[in-house]
């Protein structure tokens, strides 16, 4: 919801200088107010009550709190504990004298309630704290993420009259819809500030708004809150407010939907470098107006109000713009999934999500913006291309024969795999399933090491995610992938399957360079006999040594047996020893601890180890000397 100011024209002309308490509707008297909306005595004085706010930043909250950039001095100003009891006193005395008290917004009918909602609201998200008493709203107007990586414009639209690269098409290298890694927002902000308490708190207080509308973007917050508690192991529940503040329509011709939503915006990052365009101030006496400017330099109308600061738009100080963009000025107040639908092609699927990534700072609601501003109909810069590759899903397929993983892997990985994975940043069970085709419980039947809710991959190493297929044995002499894969052994053909593909037993089948599958090396035992191992070949020779390293080579020492060394045979896990470089717990290779170590005496819920309340208190522990609750 944008401005309820803007929003009741009634008033417009509250009194614009600074004061410690205020009313919203000062400048008239009962009687018109009753009169103007038809409501009660006692509800226009419940509507009409001294609020000991700031008046300033009370306003700037309730007119849209992502609108412009907020000091501390601000936030301090507005976060008293003698305007958190007046809000909370308005919003009860509106509830009970007001209980059957409608006002008209913008053509709907809304309760009375709605607007010492639109005060509480801006107030609980501008004042929200964490428990070091940190103010989380004015901090998160210096968080950074990242979605995806964009062209610079200069590098497709220029005098150059030679053929553009594909990224310069017309919807560049994006040729269909955003995966869902990519949208994930554990992978958009690094693991320090996603699971810090006042990024955790902000997501869920925005949550908490009562004007949030049912559909897939509060879904997308919805499941993206569930994805930072998971990935944090955190557990703060959340209930989203049922939207029971519109009662109608105050006429039937308004397009689009009108189910009350939130203003959708975003606050930007204080820069100490312009990413974008650079404004310089008008000259003296110069007028600006908001619509030209945003039209000249291509931006949303959204974007110029936010840069400014001001809503005449004029500045004396130099701003910075996003990046240019194609758009229009929209006049017929569509909504977001409207414009996102209108904006979809072919080459392209806009979603709403996309959209709102475009325009972060819309004016009105993105159920019905209001007409007569400036929007992107592509992105900011240029088109986008994911910062990844896409994977769509394919079968596992089947393998006949054991892979050799090229990263370790760990105890409880099923040594009869015939394809393996190596993890990477960023991996879930879920990501890998759906490159591999594969449903989460074959990993979890391939690798049973890992847990129930998949937080125990570990970086570098192997997972299996497909088994050896049984192959059938030979009816012919022929034999590997030219005949179905079948096999030799157990035949009367031979034991070993040539490298041309037909069964035999002597050394022009089994030898080395001739034996591609079955008892290889002549003596029917799959045993090394020069130091050499792999997959099919073990190291139980006592002249080399009992295990199989990375590299194929047997050996005893930590080379060959050690954490991350060990292919096959008898590697040492050395799970659950002492943690060499401060992190620790089942997330890390090793699942290694804490206590015994300069580190510390306690192992985090996030796999670090220290000795403070950070690491040790109840809640924020995982293992070692834990504090009780």
């Amino acid at each position: 919801m944008l401005s309820i100011l803007r929003r009741l024209p009634l008033l417009a002309c509250i009194a614009p200088q600074v004061e410690a308490a205020f009313k919203i509707y000062d400048a008239y008297t009962p009687a018109e107010l009753q009169a103007a909306h038809g409501i009660s005595s006692s509800c226009s004085d419940a509507l009409n009550m001294t609020l000991s706010c700031d008046e300033s930043n009370m306003s700037r909250a309730a007119e849209g709190i992502d609108m412009d950039y907020w000091y501390k001095e601000n936030i301090t100003s507005l976060c008293t504990a003698s305007c958190s009891t007046s809000l909370q006193t308005w919003l009860s005395a509106i509830e009970k004298s007001c209980s059957s008290n409608t006002l008209d917004f913008m053509g709907s009918i809304m309760q009375a309630k709605t607007v010492p909602v639109v005060f509480k609201s801006a107030y609980d998200i501008a004042c929200l704290q964490d428990s070091k008493s940190s103010w989380c709203f004015f901090d998160s107007q210096h968080w950074q993420g990242r979605e995806y990586n964009t062209y610079d414009e200069e590098a497709c639209w220029n005098d150059d009259e030679s053929p553009d690269s594909p990224e310069c098409d017309e919807y560049g290298a994006l040729s269909g819809n955003v995966s869902a890694s990519m949208m994930d927002v554990t992978r958009m902000y690094d693991r320090e500030l996603l699971c810090d308490e006042c990024f955790v708190k902000m997501w869920r207080q925005r949550l908490l708004n009562p004007f949030l509308q049912e559909g897939r973007s509060t879904t997308y917050l919805l499941e993206q809150y569930q994805s930072i508690q998971k990935n944090c192991s955190m557990n703060l529940p959340i209930t989203t407010s049922s939207s029971t503040l519109f009662v109608s329509l105050a006429y039937t011709d308004v397009p689009g939907e009108v189910t009350p939503s939130p203003t959708t915006s975003g606050s930007a990052p204080a820069a100490t470098t312009c990413v974008g365009q650079l404004i310089n101030p008008p000259k003296s006496g110069e007028f600006v107006d908001c619509l030209k400017m945003a039209e000249d330099y291509k931006v949303p109308l959204g974007d110029i109000y936010k840069a400014t600061g001001d809503p005449m738009c004029q500045f004396n100080t130099s701003i910075c713009l996003p990046k240019s963009c194609e758009g229009e000025v929209i006049w017929d107040g569509q909504s977001c999934a409207q414009l996102a639908a209108q904006y979809s092609s072919d080459k392209l699927n806009v979603t709403e999500m996309m959209f709102l990534s475009w325009n972060p700072n819309i004016v009105g609601d993105c159920s019905r913006l209001k007409p007569g501003q400036r929007v992107c109909s592509r992105p900011p810069g240029g088109q986008f291309t994911p910062t990844g590759v896409i994977y769509a899903p394919t079968a596992a397929g089947s393998y006949y024969s054991t892979a050799s993983a090229a990263a370790p892997t760990r105890t409880g990985t099923t040594a009869s795999c015939g394809l393996y994975h190596t993890v990477v940043s960023g991996d879930t069970c879920n990501s890998v399933a759906l490159r591999y085709g594969i449903k989460f419980q074959t990993i979890k039947d391939l690798n049973n090491v890992i847990d129930d809710t998949c937080t125990n991959l570990w970086l570098d190493y192997a997972i299996c995610v497909a088994p050896v297929t049984q192959a059938p044995k030979s009816s012919d002499g022929t034999c590997g992938p030219g005949a179905s894969h079948a096999t030799c052994e157990g035949t009367a053909f031979g034991s070993c399957c040539s490298t041309s593909g037909y069964c035999g037993s002597n050394i022009d089948y089994c030898g080395a360079g001739n034996c591609a599958s079955g008892a290889c090396s002549g003596d029917g035992t799959g045993v090394t006999t020069d130091g050499t191992c792999s997959p099919t070949i073990s190291c139980n020779n006592p002249s080399f040594g009992p295990c199989c390293s990375t590299s194929g080579y047997c050996g005893s020492t930590k080379d060959y047996c050690g954490p991350g060394n060990c292919s096959s045979g008898a590697c040492d896990a050395n799970e659950g020893g002492l943690s060499t470089d401060g992190s620790c717990g089942p997330n890390f290779a090793g699942n290694k601890i804490c206590t015994g170590t300069q580190f510390g005496s306690c192992c985090s819920n996030y796999g670090y180890c220290g000795s403070t309340d950070d690491y040790c208190s109840a809640s924020n522990c995982h293992s070692g000397a834990c504090q009780s609750i």
